[in-house]
């Protein structure tokens, strides 16, 4: 199963188990196994050590939450004339079409 980046966001806890990992960002990942299930998980990354969190089941909608979220996020930053940082460079329907939703 492939995990795909739908959020990220600064970093606030540690979510793995190696701390070097700290002081970056925490990716929001969602992959689909091969029976059809999502999993989500987080990823402490700071350029020089990533620690990944526990992956847990999750039902397509929110899913669906994650991306929009994610979206909406982007949508804000541009209006306010912010930098698009760390954000996924997918569209919603491209992350829709990857994870197989709708």
């Amino acid at each position: 199963m492939r995990y795909h980046t739908i959020l990220t966001n600064a970093y606030s806890y540690q979510v793995g188990n190696d701390p070097r990992a700290s002081g970056g960002v925490t990716h929001v990942e969602v992959g689909k196994t091969a029976n059809g299930t999502y999993r989500r998980r987080e990823v402490n990354s700071n350029g020089n050590f990533e620690s990944k969190g526990p992956s847990v089941a999750i039902p397509p909608h929110l899913v669906q939450e994650l991306i929009d979220r994610a979206v909406s996020r982007v949508e804000n930053d541009e209006r306010q004339g912010r930098a698009r940082i760390g954000e996924a460079d997918r569209t919603k329907e491209q992350l829709y079409s990857i994870l197989k939703l709708k």
